[in-house]
């Protein structure tokens, strides 16, 4: 009950100022009928974010940074497991990523086994884009990206996808 200010009181005592839900041409709007749209538009905005999420990591740290470069790949195989849009490039000392050839070789703390990672993401057909000139520098050839979804890349490549994501993960 809404609680009538003394000046109101007498002869105007009938009548009562209304409900802010309440206008003379509307009908009155239940809490029920706010928190089912309230759950309607929490629900749908975050599905329409989460759902259709691109994401680029950009792994630029080799296996001398285990954890750096072992948590890049874990987020990125968390991603495509739960159905979002993910490329890989990597650069500078992360072409050395793919050289990794069995398990136990790196393995971060807590951060998981880096060849497991990469089987994952091969399995997923994963796209990954490789430094052309870090690869070339640290000795690599087209050999490097046997078995995997991946091709060598420029740093215009690099701008474009990251441009073209909408969240650019840098390790």
């Amino acid at each position: 009950m809404l609680a009538i200010p003394v000046e109101w009181q007498g002869q105007n005592a009938a009548v009562k100022p209304r409900p802010l839900l309440f206008t003379r041409h509307s009908k009155k709007i239940s809490f029920s009928m706010l928190t089912t749209l309230h759950f309607a538009i929490y629900f749908f905005r975050h599905l329409w974010i989460f759902a259709m999420t691109h994401y680029l990591v950009h792994v630029h740290s080799g296996p001398d940074l285990v954890n750096k470069a072992t948590l890049g790949l874990l987020v990125a195989c968390t991603a495509v497991a739960e159905g979002h849009e993910v490329e890989i490039f990597l650069a500078a000392d992360g072409t050395h990523l793919l050289n990794c050839k069995a398990a136990g070789e790196v393995v971060g703390q807590g951060t998981g086994d880096l060849f497991d990672h990469l089987a994952k993401l091969k399995e997923a057909g994963t796209c990954m884009h490789v430094s052309g000139m870090s690869a070339k520098a640290r000795g690599y050839d087209e050999s490097l990206l046997d078995g995997y979804n991946a091709k060598f890349a420029m740093p215009t490549v690099l701008l474009e996808r990251s441009a073209a994501a909408d969240v650019v993960l840098c390790y």
